[in-house]
């Protein structure tokens, strides 16, 4: 079958490490409705030991420029762009794009971070995103809605969230 969009979700450096209690995904669990890798402390305590550098968050500046960064990403290499989300420990995309999963998933880390230095922010060089992230197939629009509602509705209070047809918005204290 044939994806029609992917879901490309990106963690800050230094967040949600393997071990985690919450869970996490790993190379044999990101496929659509697999289980997350349970937590194991630890395996969290020896992962944030290794750390190379401190951890990195998104404030709602930050965060509403990666936003912009993947929207003129999109706009950019003609992918559609049906859903962001900057969250203070990560971002969540879902697109359709004319190229593979990686290198989306590597235009939108790269991109991103020329957004923040542009903006001012961060200009040291350090880690900002974990190598990697998850990228799933989404294979049909019921899918896609699922994907997008998780994606921009279903994280807690949004920080800075695009939405094709709604445009973008702003966690409500910065409004």
């Amino acid at each position: 079958m044939q994806a029609i969009a992917f879901h490309v979700t990106v963690l800050c450096y230094g967040q949600r490490l393997p071990g985690d209690e919450r869970g996490t995904v790993d190379r044999h669990h990101n496929e659509y409705g697999t289980p997350y890798v349970p937590g194991n402390p630890v395996r969290h305590a020896q992962m944030q030991q290794r750390l190379s550098e401190p951890p990195y968050w998104l404030d709602i500046d930050r965060a509403k420029v990666v936003v912009e960064s993947i929207k003129e990403t999109c706009l950019r290499f003609q992918w559609k762009l049906w859903m962001a989300h900057a969250r203070t420990t990560h971002f969540h995309t879902a697109l359709t794009a004319n190229a593979p999963p990686r290198r989306v998933r590597e235009q939108l880390k790269a991109r991103a971070t020329r957004g923040l230095r542009r903006a001012g922010f961060d200009l040291e060089r350090r880690r900002r995103w974990v190598e990697g992230g998850s990228v799933r197939h989404v294979f049909d629009e019921t899918h896609l809605m699922n994907v997008m509602v998780y994606g921009a509705r279903k994280q807690g209070e949004p920080m800075a969230v695009f939405v094709a047809g709604e445009g973008t918005w702003v966690s409500d204290a910065e409004l």
